[in-house]
């Protein structure tokens, strides 16, 4: 039989395709793993923008619930633990003055506030989510007359 007809890999060239295919599924692996941390980090981040809706809204409904001294009612409210499913979040709430004007920072109660809800988890900064809100002490009332806000067309 001559050499040259005969047909096959030689063992270097073995030992390299196994290398070749080695190094893909590990590239495919590391890919996969990253992209379940990122489905989880979405998840957490869904998780956390209701948090922060949950409590806007309760901000504005105690406010309602307050009547013309609800604004009054609208503090910050320090961190505290809240729980969805199985994950726990830190939740925090800052109200702050604001001009009506440009919404910039007030040492004085100018009728506004501008409510920051902030919930994060884990130890990495930059796990959070902020949602803000303005309220106001105005009364409808007092916004075109006595007769209340204007009737939308």
């Amino acid at each position: 039989m001559s050499r040259g007809k005969v047909r096959g890999f030689t063992l270097i060239e073995a030992v390299l395709i196994m290398a070749v295919v080695g190094s893909a599924f590990f590239g495919f692996g590391y890919l996969f793993g990253n992209l379940d941390q990122e489905a989880l980090t979405a998840d957490l981040s869904v998780l956390a923008t209701k948090l922060a809706r949950e409590k806007i809204e309760e901000v504005f409904q105690t406010k309602a619930d307050g009547g013309a001294g609800g604004y009054a009612l609208v503090v910050d409210e320090g961190s505290a633990t809240v729980t969805s499913g199985a994950w726990s979040f830190s939740r925090t709430v800052d109200t702050t003055y604001v001009s009506p004007g440009d919404f910039s920072p007030s040492l004085i109660d100018t009728g506004y506030k501008k409510v920051e809800v902030v919930v994060s988890w884990g130890v990495d900064a930059g796990e959070s989510v902020t949602l803000t809100s303005m309220v106001t002490d105005m009364v409808p009332s007092a916004v075109a007359g006595a007769g209340g806000f204007t009737p939308c067309p």
